[in-house]
Formats: C-alpha cells, structure tokens, sequence
C-alpha cells in the first residue's frame, strides 16, 4: 500500500526535526522530496526509504500531494522523475540544480531506433529570461504558425508550469509508435 502524505507535511516535519533550517526546508518544492527525505528520514515510515516517489499531484487547493511506493525501490532511473503515471513522467534537466531545473515531459515508448532510451520527449518547461516560467506539448505541424509546438502556460512560477505540463500531458503529440 502506497504512503499518501502532502508536501508541506512532510516540510513541517522536517522542520521539527533541523528548526535552524526551517527556512531551507520552506523553499523545497516537489522537485526536491527525494532529497528531503533522504536529509530527514524520520520523516516517513522506515518502510519507505529509499522508495519510488510513485507520483506527486497538485490538487486544486494548492498542496502537493506525494505518493511514495515501498513495493518499488528508488533507483538511478527513477530518481530523476518528479512526477510519473506509468505512460508519461516529467524528468529534471540534469545540468541544473534540482530546484532551478527546467525539465522535460517524456512518454514511454518501446525501445526502436528512434526511441533507443524507450522513451520519446512530448514537451517540456523552462525559465525565460525574466525569471517566469513557460510550458509547451509537441502539436502537430501548424503552416500558418509554422510551429509543432503549443504553448500551454508563460509567465508563471515553476511549480505553475510544471503543473500546467502534466495536466496537459495527454494532449501531447507523439510521433513515434507505441
């Protein structure tokens, strides 16, 4: 059975466990739960360290809510995945620190020439010049904008993006095969 907690309770715990960091732990979003619980592993039942963070949705009240799976460890693969529903998850931009990474919404593929990771990249987010946030899905090909790419949401904060990315990720163009 999966562990069910928000992000701002497993912040709060954090803080009573380090109070001297409690400005730190405040800043880390959905991005940074594995870090989280690995710093402060009291946090969570023993039986889920060092496990899958199986999903995080953001609910319409604004709390994120974290599944941790303890059937599944977490691995080098998976570790990177903020969000993940089996079909589709969103992966960090590993040339960045966790919390300033832009990221990419990828879908599972079978592994083929033009999928060798067995995955194929459907959209993304990303920071602008003037600090916001933006977030795109692949369109097909449009002539009159010339674009294979719809904007979902700019100028909003990362968490907004990220959000706006994954309720979109159904709509996502795929190009290649299942």
């Amino acid at each position: 059975m999966p562990y069910i907690v928000t992000l701002e309770a497993l912040k709060n715990r954090a803080m009573a466990h380090d109070p001297e960091r409690a400005f730190d732990i405040a800043k880390c979003d959905v991005t940074e739960v594995a870090q989280l619980i690995d710093r402060y592993p009291a946090i969570v039942p023993a039986k889920y360290l060092k496990c899958h963070i199986e999903s995080s949705v953001h609910e319409p009240s604004g709390s994120w809510l974290i599944e941790i799976d303890a059937q599944k460890p977490r691995t080098a693969n998976s570790d990177g995945a903020i969000l993940d529903d089996g079909e589709f998850f969103i992966k960090l931009n590993c040339n960045y620190e966790a919390g300033d990474a832009p990221g990419f919404l990828n879908r599972r593929r079978s592994h083929g020439v033009t999928t060798p990771g067995g995955y194929e990249c459907v959209g993304g987010f990303d920071k602008a010049r003037d600090g916001t946030w933006s977030a795109d899905v692949n369109a097909r090909y449009d002539p009159e904008t010339e674009s294979d790419c719809r904007r979902i949401v700019q100028g909003v904060s990362r968490m907004d993006a990220i959000a706006a990315l994954w309720r979109e990720r159904q709509y996502a163009c795929c190009y290649h095969g299942a």
